[in-house]
């Protein structure tokens, strides 16, 4: 047999992609696939444990702020001054407020008969110690205090409400005077004790608040017997 006939006949893939295969790698680019489109997730850091010291810790503070506030209740429970935690009384919610408008009170005078009616709450806007020495029989006292801090005040204004909202009439009197006029030309004295009572009661709802023009002097001397005027 001859040489030429030995040698291997050419293959027609000879130098195609397929005859490459054996003899050189082909190049190929590689495309990464990103971890969202491989369905692998970002990695999530790990949270610190925390340690048994801190556990601890954390547990005996509580037992000790509960263990205190247990013991702070039951000691003033069994003090006999101790706060009340809860009202034994009803409270004040709304109290007249120095800064509000009064309301809509009216001007009455002294000598006018339904001062004196037995259906007609008159209400002392003075100091104690001029409703101590002298105040019309049945009348109530309720000194106007121009800050509203008194607590007094408040209770007196709220056993007020309570009692005698339903009241036909109201008069007030205080320490005004006559000779000054008011914001709406009515006589009396806007600064006055009897007016700004008046006032406030009226606009806690109080109905037919009025408030005796020249005061508790002017009063008196309406109530005056004959002889002594």
């Amino acid at each position: 047999m001859s040489a030429a006939a030995s040698s291997p006949t050419p293959s027609p893939l000879a130098g195609t992609s397929a005859g490459r295969r054996r003899d050189q790698p082909e190049w190929r680019s590689l495309v990464l696939a990103s971890p969202r489109s491989a369905g692998v997730g970002s990695p999530q850091p790990r949270r610190p444990r925390m340690s048994a010291g801190t556990r601890s810790m954390l547990r005996d503070a509580v037992v000790v702020a509960v263990g205190a506030t247990a013991l702070a209740l039951l000691v003033n429970a069994l003090r006999p001054d101790g706060l009340a935690l809860v009202a034994s009384a009803p409270h004040a919610v709304i109290v007249p407020c120095p800064a509000e408008a009064v309301g809509p009170a009216t001007p009455i005078e002294a000598n006018d008969p339904r001062v004196t009616a037995a259906d007609t709450l008159v209400v002392d806007a003075r100091e104690a110690t001029d409703f101590a020495t002298w105040h019309p029989p049945g009348a109530v006292h309720v000194y106007y205090d121009l800050l509203a801090e008194s607590p007094e005040y408040h209770d007196a204004i709220a056993e007020l409400l309570r009692t005698h909202r339903e009241a036909r009439l109201v008069v007030v009197f205080g320490d005004d005077q006559l000779g000054y006029t008011t914001q709406d030309g009515v006589p009396g004295d806007e600064a006055g004790t009897g007016f700004r009572l008046a006032g406030a009661l009226s606009a806690q709802g109080l109905k037919n608040v009025h408030y005796v023009l020249g005061g508790a002097d002017a009063l008196r001397a309406a109530l005056a017997p004959e002889g002594s005027r």
